[in-house]
């Protein structure tokens, strides 16, 4: 079984998600603001109650996708660091059977078999 992963395609997903968390973060105030600057007092304490629970929501979102960005990051560093190590592996276990450029090749092998 083979595992390929699009390393770039994982690190412009957490880039992304780095946006949005930023996106979330930067929020804050918006629904604060429209509340206060309500003129109606059922309206602003409407308002007061909804930015509230997105208050609540925007975070446990805010926390789920930094979550996600940090897992996706680990992966990442993961698959890269195991592509470095096995690359290292190899690099180290080929010479040991590399033909060399002075080394024949006969033109027949299963006749050097005979």
């Amino acid at each position: 079984m083979d595992v390929e992963l699009d390393l770039d395609a994982l690190d412009d997903l957490r880039g992304e998600l780095v946006t949005v968390a930023d996106g979330l973060r930067g929020n804050e105030r918006f629904g604060r603001d429209a509340a206060d600057a309500a003129a109606h007092p059922e309206l602003a304490r409407a308002l007061h109650e909804y930015v509230t629970n997105w208050d609540i929501r925007r975070d446990d979102l805010l926390e789920a996708v930094s979550l996600l960005g940090d897992t996706v990051q680990a992966i990442v560093e993961s698959f890269r660091d195991l592509d470095r190590t096995a690359g290292a592996a190899l690099d180290e276990a080929v010479p040991q059977f590399a033909v060399t450029p002075s080394a024949t090749v006969h033109p027949n092998p299963a006749a050097v078999l005979s």
